[in-house]
C-alpha cells in the first residue's frame, strides 16, 4: 500500500529534500534573473516635468528620448499649486544628451487608445549643460489625437460665442423698431 510508503521514514526525508531542493532551484532563477535584469544594474537619475493635467500618464510607463526608451515614470502625484508633477527616472547612460532646455511633450506610444508616454526632445545644443538628478525638464504640449480634439471642442465653443455675437448685432441692425436699425 502506498500509505504505508509515506511512513517509511526514508521516503519522507526524500521527499522533504526535494522540496527543500526544488524551492532553492526558484530561489536561486528568481534572483539570477533580478540581479542580471538590466534595470537591477544600472543606475538611474531623477528629472522633474509639471502639467496641468496627467490624463493617461500611469506610473512606471515609458520616457522616451526623441523615440527611444531611455527611462520610466516613478511616480506622478499633485504639487502644492495643483499641477500634476512627474518624477522621471533615466538611465544614467542618457545624461550626456538630455540638456538644459529639453522639452518633455506627452505623446500617445503606438496608437489612438495606447497609454500616454513622455517623450523628450532635446535642443542638441551641445552647449548647454546636461540637466542633473533632481532638475526640471521645459513642460511641452500633449500631441495627440485627443489634445486635438479638446482643443477643437474650445474653438468650437469660441466660434459659437461669435456667430451668437454676430447674431445679436445683426438682430439690432435689421430691427427698425430700434434707434440702430432707424438710422441705417
Amino acid at each position: 500500500n502506498w500509505r504505508d510508503l509515506l511512513h517509511v521514514r526514508d521516503v519522507r526525508s526524500l521527499l522533504s529534500g526535494l522540496l527543500i531542493v526544488g524551492s532553492i532551484v526558484v530561489f536561486a532563477t528568481t534572483a539570477g534573473a533580478l540581479l542580471t535584469s538590466k534595470r537591477f544594474l544600472e543606475s538611474h537619475y531623477t528629472l522633474h516635468v509639471r502639467y496641468p493635467d496627467g490624463t493617461g500618464l500611469t506610473q512606471g510607463g515609458k520616457v522616451l528620448l526623441r523615440g527611444v526608451q531611455v527611462g520610466t515614470l516613478e511616480r506622478i502625484d499633485f504639487d502644492a499649486d495643483g499641477s500634476v508633477r512627474l518624477d522621471i527616472s533615466i538611465s544614467s547612460q542618457y545624461a550626456q544628451f538630455i540638456r538644459k532646455g529639453a522639452v518633455a511633450n506627452v505623446i500617445r506610444d503606438r496608437n489612438l487608445v495606447s497609454d500616454r508616454v513622455v517623450n523628450i526632445v532635446d535642443t542638441l545644443q551641445t552647449d548647454r549643460p546636461p540637466l542633473r538628478s533632481g532638475e526640471w525638464l521645459v513642460s511641452g504640449t500633449v500631441m495627440d489625437v485627443q489634445a486635438t480634439l479638446d482643443s477643437l471642442a474650445v474653438l468650437t465653443n469660441a466660434l459659437r460665442n461669435t456667430l451668437a455675437q454676430a447674431d445679436q448685432a445683426l438682430r439690432l441692425v435689421t430691427d427698425t423698431s430700434g434707434t440702430l436699425g432707424a438710422i441705417l
